[in-house]
């Protein structure tokens, strides 16, 4: 079994990691899934942004710049390429955040999403120390996994009972929670022992589960898009054909990667933790374009392994 971690990425403002071409609706459009056409941004976008990080010089090793090249590959005098010794896979949507009636906003995910995430945190888990975390996110999705179009599942965070489903028989009318510009039949998913789901307790509370498919339409019309134009250095006005817009993950938008040691190729030394040693929880980074205007800026929300 390979050694690893999962980093979970919170976005703390909106991010642009582009795709090679647009589309009908957006000239520059975000990353996404080919087979799903959810939101992602590709590893080697996140291994740029990490390589290039001042924060490298901080360690306090004489052989810094080594420890560095080892870890994400370096080109070599000869033209020829040095793999890093850790593997990074693409970085995928786990909740995306949509304005509610209740409370300021939610982040929307739903079972297929839960599923991939307990799949791909699997790949890891005999080296993984939160297995009982795991665990709960397995519950979550098992009492997620039939919803209905139209329905939303929120967590009961000031429940401490049996985890179950609740509802509601005193009352007539189901109540209902309005996401983006969707009405939902809100109910309440309760959990015994809530604090091992601890992997997400920085926004436990506004977790909404939705099906496959209402999720699917909210993370493609729902992304942030700004139309800008492009100014002639000349006259100092807008060019004939300047104007054109672009599409932001928005922020507080919540994704995960995996960050992979191969133990059996590479047994000289710990590569993995020479790693956390720079990234690791509460690290902020810099990803995609932008960056002069605010955008891309990005943080580790918790690692978990």
């Amino acid at each position: 079994m390979n050694k690893g971690l999962t980093l979970i990425f919170k976005a703390v403002t909106p991010v642009h990691a582009g795709a090679s071409e647009g589309n009908n609706m957006i000239d520059l459009p975000i990353q996404r899934e080919i087979n799903t056409g959810f939101p992602k941004i590709e590893s080697t976008t996140l291994k740029g942004a990490l390589r290039d990080l001042e924060s490298w010089e901080t360690i306090q090793d004489n052989n810094k710049q080594d420890i560095k090249n080892n870890i994400f590959g370096q080109e070599m005098n000869n033209g020829n390429h040095k793999n890093g010794q850790l593997s990074f896979t693409d970085v995928k949507i786990l909740f995306f955040p949509i304005k509610s009636s209740q409370g300021i906003y939610k982040l929307v995910t739903c079972p297929f999403i839960l599923d991939r995430f307990c799949e791909d945190i699997d790949l890891l888990l005999n080296e993984h120390n939160d297995i009982e975390q795991i665990k709960k996110v397995y519950e979550l999705y098992n009492l997620t996994k039939n919803i209905k179009n139209y329905e939303v599942k929120l967590i009961n965070c000031k429940n401490d009972s049996n985890a179950k489903e609740h509802s509601d028989k005193s009352t007539k009318k189901p109540e209902k929670l309005m996401l983006g510009n969707y009405i939902f039949e809100k109910k309440l998913i309760e959990f015994k022992d809530l604090d091992k789901l601890n992997m997400f307790n920085n926004f436990k509370d506004k977790i909404a589960v939705i099906s496959d498919e209402n999720f699917k339409e909210i993370v493609t019309y729902f992304t942030e898009v700004q139309t800008r134009i492009k100014i002639d250095n000349k006259t100092m006005t807008a060019k004939n054909t300047g104007l054109f817009n672009q599409e932001y993950l928005p922020s507080e938008t919540i994704m995960y990667c995996n960050v992979i040691e191969f133990k059996k190729l590479y047994n000289e030394k710990e590569w993995l933790k020479e790693f956390s040693k720079v990234v690791n929880e509460n690290f902020n980074f810099t990803l995609g374009g932008n960056i002069t205007l605010g955008k891309g800026h990005m943080k580790v929300d918790k690692v978990v392994g």
